[in-house]
């Protein structure tokens, strides 16, 4: 494996109107700053003894935020969350 990217299929379910209350937000990934990023230890898939490192975002006033009022139940966002080659360092990111 070279590397992962991830994409996410999102859409409300069981509704039968539109989404009005709490919809979906996504952040402009041009707008973040590096001193935005938390270091997070994980665990799972990367390595031999089943940790991983990975980065968080705090929020950041410059930010800039989207979200989709109103979504109907026929609709989806796709969107992707991560990309990672096997040779990148996380400082890179």
């Amino acid at each position: 494996m070279t590397g992962v990217e991830v994409l996410n299929f999102w859409r409300s379910t069981y509704m039968k109107e539109p989404v009005r209350h709490m919809p979906l937000g996504l952040c402009d990934t041009n707008t973040l700053k590096v001193e935005d990023r938390i270091r997070v230890q994980g665990i799972g898939l990367y390595d031999d003894n089943g940790t991983h490192e990975t980065v968080q975002m705090k929020f950041n006033k410059d930010q800039k935020w989207y979200y989709y009022p109103e979504i109907e139940k026929d609709e989806v966002l796709v969107f992707k969350t991560v990309q990672w080659d096997k040779n990148q360092k996380i400082e890179d990111m």
